[in-house]
């Protein structure tokens, strides 16, 4: 799982678009994933009067790249978040 955040410029507005996600092994030359979706993007508020669009992609290989991301993949995904949130175990810290 990753995140990927692509910068627009700032008159972009959520008119649909087409995103397409490729991926290629290192070294390759043809990739190994090539897909695309029709995404409208949704306006997110900063509760400043700011904020930007976004817009949640998922790629599995049973249904490719798609806005209607499984309940399986946003469950792994709080997952890791928790997992990186929270301390490690087992950790130690040395001091000078």
């Amino acid at each position: 799982m990753t995140r990927v955040h692509l910068g627009l410029p700032d008159d972009v507005d959520p008119d649909g678009g087409t995103v397409r996600f490729r991926v290629t092994r290192k070294g390759g030359t043809s990739p190994v994933i090539d897909a695309s979706a029709d995404v409208r993007l949704t306006r997110q508020s900063d509760g400043c009067g700011g904020g930007a669009y976004n817009r949640g992609l998922a790629f599995t290989k049973k249904g490719g790249l798609t806005t209607k991301i499984p309940r399986s993949v946003t469950a792994a995904w709080r997952e890791q978040v928790r997992e990186l949130r929270s301390p490690s175990t087992g950790a130690t810290t040395e001091s000078p």
